[in-house]
């Protein structure tokens, strides 16, 4: 059986401006390339179609997630209704992992410090693709 990963990169300005936050406020070990998860399922989702809309996002907050591999990953938390709205449109099961738009900035953390400065710049996503994932 297989399973369905749906992301979106952010635009190379996007980018670069969460490359340069990271380094300014010291958050190594990040991610290459910067993206959103849009929908993840343990449910293969044959009627995908990826659409070529943008999307904007701003910052939220930070979070601490826990990994299947005990150890935990700095996120940011984004608020973009039409990325919640367009992982709405593409459920096909519900999962029972709550779905929390965020981007990963460094995996492997240690401490549980999210107290960074507010990111003040717009977010921009684009291209939508799909990866079938083996559960």
């Amino acid at each position: 059986m297989s399973g369905t990963y749906i992301s979106c990169d952010l635009t190379d300005i996007s980018q670069n401006d969460l490359e340069n936050y990271c380094k300014e406020n010291n958050i190594n070990n990040h991610v290459n390339k910067f993206h959103t998860t849009i929908y993840s399922s343990l449910t293969n989702n044959t009627i995908f179609v990826p659409n070529n809309k943008n999307y904007i996002g701003i910052f939220s907050h930070f979070n601490i997630f826990s990994m299947k591999n005990g150890q935990n990953c700095l996120v940011m938390v984004i608020d973009c209704p039409d990325i919640i709205k367009r992982h709405q449109e593409l459920i096909i099961e519900p999962d029972k992992i709550k779905y929390m738009h965020h981007i990963t900035l460094q995996y492997n953390i240690n401490d549980k410090n999210i107290n960074y400065p507010k990111f003040t710049k717009n977010i921009y996503f684009q291209k939508e693709k799909k990866e079938i994932f083996i559960k």
